[in-house]
């Protein structure tokens, strides 16, 4: 292949990029949005260290995205960077796939065969799990550009495996996989099939002193840049999971011993049954991408391409087919192997499987382009009938994928994960310290608190998090004010405890007004507390301990609220005085049953957002329905309230404006929340 050939054809792959990247503009999330994204757009607003293993090379990238003066939403750029990262992605795919063309052909390379290739590639660039992680911030699109990446210098070493500087190409590879290392380590599981390619193409490099060196030295030139961590984690950021500043802290930082350590290599005992829950979630996964039954025939079209391409490389080149099946099966078998996917466990892992759908991608590219280019070679005069069918099916594969999926993905207006931040922090009293559970009620707080300097005055303590010495530590060193003091040493002695149940007084020396009670309120002089075990009926966990140390040195001086997010029987032994006001409790020196029905309602119906709730085109995944969950229970609640109170046109009022902001048939909720909905003012 030429050079201006070549060329011709990179600009056919970019129009690929270019069409990708315009339906990933469009769709494109315009500020954070759950999980991952939240996180990872606070780590790089603010150079944090993120929750082990961490993504070190996605926060830089973030981190720089975000010092150009592009005049946009600084959440909205980090996801531009993610949709960037995927068209660029979009064209390797591509271009492997043509390089490979090539390679087996070995002839000038017909016009149809680069049209193939170009609807390969956009196929993949539209593709469901693709679009999903292209239109938000997080490492998943960067694991897929690392691998296409990865096969692109393993293709180099391939042809030039015989030449005098076959060692270069071998030194990039490693130092590819070495930078993997800070993404999300996920394409670690191509390194074995790595080695077995060598095996396959060059055995001999193994005994190539020059080979080993270069090899090291890329490996540990790619691995020595997590080492950037440690001052980044001393510079204590706003976000800073394990404060790995030290070379022990990093060390477990990089062993995840937070989560189990030892690299979390835990293949057996299996968390789930491996046919039955494991295997089928990749299968469901991969068939939405590439098998999708809601297209009819056409839909295992790309399955169908794909395994033509896998078996024409074996025809033409047994090598390479051989070469990329190992590849394909360690980042598919190899990532559910590895990744160990827990029985109900309450999301995919198809963020895992990426570097296995950029692998088969290729084979659907490949496929398509050499299928054209048989069909219309045929000698046969049906060649122009069988050639334009062909055809036809090809390029209706990118655009019936971009019709299914758009809706799906879309989104250019969820503002859910923003607008439950700004809601949380926007009814909290002056001063609050707010106990949450989950990411999703910690993450897109902290992003509005750095971001946006929103509610500086809230301390939020993530319940989960308060387990953890470091934690704690950092809650105190960034809150002065914060009712709990200890020194370093108290805090490393923190741990589970004996227990037996135990009553706590707290005296109560605070006004009606400064809980907002009604006037006809009658405080107690003293709240009584029962506090049980929490850990197997024996003991009490750290986090526990912190709640119940901060309320009593705390003794009514701050707001303390507590997620509505948290289960409730996490909280049990508060219940009995923990008021709801919309996505929280608020600690009350009185029973909880005496909540002000005025205060509820200003909350729900005055404070609190509701964007897109109401418009069933917005595409709402689990944590929004969660969320909706809350404000629904919080609606029955205050309906309940009215309707005891005899106020049945107020009660059926707060069910009418439930439904004019919220569309419930989008949500499925739980059959016992749909059932009090349904009786609501009954």
């Amino acid at each position: 292949m030429n050079a201006s050939e070549e060329s011709r054809f990179s600009k056919l792959l970019i129009l690929s990029a270019l069409i990708s990247f315009v339906f990933y503009w469009l769709t494109c999330f315009r500020t954070f949005t759950w999980w991952d994204s939240s996180e990872y757009s606070l780590a790089s607003l603010t150079l944090g260290v993120p929750h082990p293993p961490g993504s070190l090379l996605t926060v830089i990238l973030g981190w720089i995205a975000t010092r150009v003066p592009l005049g946009l939403d600084k959440f909205f750029t980090l996801n531009l960077l993610a949709a960037l990262i995927a068209a660029i992605t979009v064209y390797l795919v591509g271009f492997i796939a043509f390089r490979l063309y090539y390679q087996t052909e070995g002839i000038r390379i017909s016009g149809t065969a680069k049209f193939g290739a170009f609807l390969g590639a956009l196929m993949f660039g539209v593709s469901i799990t693709t679009w999903y992680y292209a239109i938000r911030f997080t490492p998943y699109i960067t694991t897929a550009l690392m691998t296409a990446l990865i096969l692109l210098a393993m293709l180099a070493w391939q042809r030039h495996s015989s030449d005098s500087n076959a060692h270069l190409w071998l030194g990039l590879i490693t130092l590819l996989f070495g930078l993997d290392f800070s993404i999300h380590r996920t394409n670690l599981l191509l390194f074995p099939s790595f080695l077995i390619w060598i095996l396959i193409f060059h055995p001999r490099a193994f005994i190539s002193a020059k080979n080993w060196i270069y090899a090291v030295i890329g490996l540990a030139l790619g691995l020595a840049m997590q080492l950037i961590i440690i001052p980044m984690a001393a510079g204590q950021p706003f976000i800073n999971f394990n404060d790995p500043s030290s070379l022990s802290r990093f060390w477990d930082y990089i062993t995840v011993k937070q989560y189990g350590g030892g690299w979390l290599i835990n293949i057996f005992p299996r968390k789930a049954p491996f046919l039955s829950v494991q295997i089928i979630d990749y299968i469901k996964v991969f068939g939405s991408n590439f098998a999708n039954s809601n297209w009819a025939y056409l839909g295992f079209l790309p399955l169908l391409l794909g395994l033509a391409g896998l078996i024409m490389l074996y025809r033409k080149n047994w090598k390479l087919g051989l070469g990329l099946s190992v590849l394909f099966l360690f980042s598919s078998l190899g990532a559910i192997l590895y990744f160990n996917l827990p029985q109900n466990f309450f999301r995919s892992i198809d963020r895992h499987y990426m570097p296995s759908f950029v692998i088969f991608s290729i084979f659907i590219a490949y496929g398509a382009g050499v299928i054209l280019y048989m069909l219309f070679n045929l000698k046969a005069r049906i060649h122009i009938v069988a050639g334009t069918i062909a055809l036809i099916l090809i390029t209706l594969l990118p655009i019936q994928a971009a019709f299914n999926n758009y809706p799906k993905v879309d989104g250019s207006k969820s503002y859910f994960a923003y607008d439950t931040a700004r809601n949380f922090l926007n009814g909290l009293a002056q001063g609050a310290i707010i106990f949450t559970q989950a990411d999703i009620d910690t993450y897109p707080l902290w992003c509005l608190q750095a971001a946006e300097k929103m509610r500086p005055d809230v301390t939020i303590c993530n319940l989960s998090l308060m387990n953890t010495p470091w934690f704690i530590k950092q809650i105190l060193e960034k809150d002065k004010e914060f009712p709990v003091r200890m020194n370093e040493k108290e805090i490393a002695s923190l741990s589970p405890i004996p227990w037996n149940d135990t009553t706590i007084s707290l005296p109560v020396n605070v006004t009606r007004e400064s809980f907002e009670f009604p006037s006809e309120t009658i405080l107690p002089n003293t709240v009584n507390l029962v506090v049980p075990p929490t850990l197997q009926g024996k003991y009490v966990l750290v986090q526990d301990q912190m709640i119940l140390k901060t309320i009593q040195a705390n003794n009514w001086r701050r707001p303390i609220y507590f997620s509505s997010m948290m289960p409730q029987n996490t909280l049990q032994w508060l219940m009995s005085n923990l008021r709801l006001e919309g996505l929280y409790w608020r600690l009350v020196p009185v029973k909880s049953d005496a909540i002000d029905i005025g205060l509820l309602r200003k909350k729900l119906v005055d404070v609190y957002k509701y964007r897109g709730y109401a418009d069933s085109s917005v595409p709402k995944d689990d944590p929004t329905k969660w969320i909706a969950w809350n404000y629904c229970s919080a609606f029955i609640t205050l309906s309940s309230m009215q309707y005891s109170s005899g106020d049945s046109v107020g009660c059926r009022s707060t069910m009418d404006h439930l439904r004019k902001s919220i569309s419930l048939p989008d949500l499925q909720p739980p059959a016992q929340l749909m059932g009090a909905l349904d009786n609501a003012c009954k």
